[in-house]
């Protein structure tokens, strides 16, 4: 096994602190627990049909509920809670993480948030374990708040960070 430890890429750190692009596409997920090749290969062939400029897709259910990225997890304010999906997605220790950091800032409701309520979303954010909490500044067409990284947004990465920062250990 083959293990190296490198400073974040600029652009990683770019999209941290200046929030993503996102577009939704539907995909019909077979088994949502899973990391299957399957999936795999449905996400490439989503991937390919994102407009130009797009960071992650972000899969769109039959019902119009945002599910998860292609490569992490999806979540909007709303109202004043952290909404997510609970199902028909994967779980992950980044998706863990967050739900704990942002439990001590603002309640969390396991329900997807809807497309029709895109608008709405004060703010908006993804986690992946490679990269953390991403703000996201656009889904579709549709500007999330004011454009910018919100304060919300802003305290779950930090929190985010500071929770691996404790939970580090040396190898």
């Amino acid at each position: 096994m083959l293990l190296a430890a490198e400073p974040l890429p600029e652009t990683i750190a770019a999209v941290r602190r200046e929030g993503v692009v996102v577009a939704t596409q539907r995909i019909t997920r077979i088994n949502p627990r899973a990391k299957s090749n399957a999936w795999i290969a449905a996400r490439e062939r989503a991937q390919e049909r994102l407009p130009k400029g797009v960071y992650e897709g972000v899969v769109l259910s039959e019902s119009d509920e945002l599910l998860e990225g292609f490569s992490s997890n999806f979540y909007g304010v709303l109202d004043g809670l952290l909404r997510t999906s609970e199902e028909q997605m994967l779980y992950g220790i980044a998706r863990r993480i967050v739900l704990e950091v942002a439990a001590d800032l603002l309640p969390v409701r396991l329900e997807p948030v809807r497309r029709a309520e895109l608008p709405s979303l004060q703010e908006a954010l993804l986690s992946s374990s490679g990269r953390g909490v991403v703000p996201i500044v656009q889904v579709d067409e549709c500007r999330i708040g004011d454009g910018a990284p919100g304060p919300l947004t802003r305290a779950i990465q930090a929190g985010y960070d500071a929770w691996v920062e404790r939970h580090l250990e040396p190898i």
